[in-house]
């Protein structure tokens, strides 16, 4: 009961913190997915050789009620010795619905957000829909792509692709809950090493499920 409580009170904080001013970054439309382009950005791909076959890193499921999904996770060939794996493939019954690729490597979640422990954190976010979140490599201290992906019945899509660092994410896999919250740079030093001072206040951002879709809002 305590934790239902907390809960309540977390989420009815975010409703009066983000109001009703943020914008949904997809929708439902015949029980399909519409995407806004505005919020995917392409990811780097490498056409100079040969990248199949690809060779296996990783293989992990999400379940909505609608049943059971396999996200199975590869490197291009020849990336062995290049971080993270390049290829997102999301099965069902044995058969891939989507495909996600980034020459510049996806990382283990948890490298950057504490709180995560796999190559991607996952939500359930009703009974027939979740969302999958993945972190690419950061390299020289540049904002990498977050790249998110909605399952809605037998459907996924890519429905956000942003190069953006994750400050935190948010979730409960029992209340239907998911709030991340992103940083569009890092914060730059002047002063001296015994005095260091912050030369500005990074942008952040934040998405969250409002019940229906995910929404965004800029917060500064």
């Amino acid at each position: 009961m305590r934790k239902t409580f907390y809960i309540f009170v977390f989420l009815v904080a975010c409703f009066y913190s983000h109001g009703q001013t943020g914008e949904a970054i997809y929708s439902i439309i015949n029980e399909e997915i519409v995407e806004k382009p505005k919020f995917i950005d392409s990811n780097p791909i490498d056409n100079s050789s040969a990248v199949e076959p690809y060779i296996p890193y990783g293989c992990d499921s999400v379940s909505t009620d609608y049943g059971s999904f396999c996200v199975k996770l590869s490197k291009y060939s020849g990336y062995n010795d290049e971080p993270g794996f390049n290829v997102v493939e999301i099965q069902r019954n044995n058969l891939t619905i989507f495909k996600l690729e980034n020459s510049n490597g996806y990382a283990n979640l948890s490298s950057y957000v504490p709180s995560e422990h796999l190559n991607f954190s996952w939500v359930k976010l009703s009974p027939v829909r979740c969302a999958l979140i993945f972190n690419g490599y950061i390299f020289a201290s540049q904002p990498s792509m977050v790249s998110i992906v909605v399952i809605h019945k037998n459907e996924a899509k890519l429905v956000f692709n942003k190069p953006l660092f994750i400050h935190s994410i948010s979730k409960s896999t029992t209340d239907y809950f998911l709030n991340i919250t992103l940083q569009s740079n890092t914060v730059e030093y002047g002063g001296t090493p015994e005095s260091p001072v912050a030369l500005g206040t990074p942008s952040l951002h934040t998405i969250w499920w409002d019940g229906n879709v995910l929404r965004y809002v800029k917060q500064r």
